[in-house]
C-alpha cells in the first residue's frame, strides 16, 4: 500500500473500514467447535479485548496462543488478522486471511466470506486487481447477498473498467444494504457506460447521505464529471 498514490489510497476501502465492517460481525460470535478446550479462555479473553474493549493490542497474545493450538478455526484466523490489521501488522494479517482461506479451500464446507473479504481487499491494495475480484466472488458463493462483499467486487470491475459488470454487483450492493460508497462506485459505473442521466441522480442521493460533510478531492472531481 505504502507504493499507492495519494489517489490511490482514497479510492480503496480503507484499512480502518475493512476492520469496522468485519469486526462488528463476530461481536456476538458463540466459540467456533475448532477452539479446543484449552484455547477457550484464551479465545474468550481476546474477543473480548478486542471486540468488546477496543484494545486490539492487547488482543493479540491471547488470539496467537489459540491459533497456535488450533490453526485449523477459521474465525480465529480472522478475528486475529482483523486485529493485527487494526495495530499496522499487515504482513501478519495478510498471513493470517490467507491461512483461513485456504483452509476453506480444503474444506469448503467451513466456509465463511469474511476471511475470503478480507483477503480480497488486500490484494487490491498490492495492485492484484484480478486476483482481489477472486476471491471476492469466492465471498458470494457462501453470501450471496453480503454487501460488503457485492460492493468490494463491484470497486474491483470500476478498476478493471468492466463496467457492466461494476454497474450490476454495486446495484446488488445497494439492494443488500451497503453503504454510501457503493453508491459513490456506482457514479463511477454508470458514468462508464455513458448513463450520464443515472449518474448524476446516483450522486445527488450520494450526496444527500453525507450531509454537511466535507467532500474530498475525488468526489468534487466525480461531481463535475457529472454534470459535465
Amino acid at each position: 500500500v505504502a507504493n499507492l498514490t495519494a489517489q490511490e489510497i482514497e479510492f480503496l476501502l480503507s484499512d480502518k473500514d475493512l476492520v469496522t465492517s468485519l469486526s462488528r460481525r463476530f461481536r456476538e460470535t458463540s466459540v467456533p467447535e475448532e477452539v479446543s478446550a484449552k484455547s477457550m479462555k484464551d479465545f474468550k479473553r481476546g474477543v473480548s479485548e478486542f471486540l468488546d474493549r477496543g484494545n486490539a493490542e492487547r488482543a493479540l497474545t491471547p488470539l496467537m496462543k489459540v491459533v497456535q493450538r488450533d490453526g485449523s478455526c477459521i474465525v480465529c484466523r480472522t478475528i486475529l488478522g482483523l486485529a493485527e490489521l487494526d495495530t499496522g501488522d499487515w504482513d501478519g494479517a495478510e498471513t493470517n486471511f490467507g491461512a483461513a482461506v485456504n483452509t476453506i479451500k480444503d474444506n469448503p464446507a467451513l466456509g465463511r466470506p469474511e476471511p475470503l473479504i478480507a483477503y480480497g481487499v488486500m490484494q487490491g491494495w498490492r495492485h492484484q486487481t484480478s486476483s482481489s475480484a477472486g476471491y471476492l466472488l469466492e465471498a458470494i458463493k457462501f453470501a450471496p447477498r453480503d454487501p460488503l462483499a457485492l460492493q468490494e467486487l463491484g470497486r474491483t470491475q470500476v478498476l478493471l473498467r468492466n463496467w457492466e459488470a461494476a454497474k450490476l454487483r454495486l446495484e446488488q450492493a445497494i439492494a443488500a444494504g451497503a453503504g454510501p460508497d457503493a453508491r459513490l462506485l456506482d457514479v463511477h459505473a454508470l458514468l462508464g457506460t455513458d448513463d450520464c442521466v443515472a449518474a448524476d441522480k446516483e450522486m445527488t442521493q450520494y450526496l444527500a447521505s453525507r450531509g454537511s460533510e466535507r467532500l474530498t478531492a475525488r468526489i468534487l472531481q466525480l461531481q463535475g464529471e457529472v454534470k459535465d
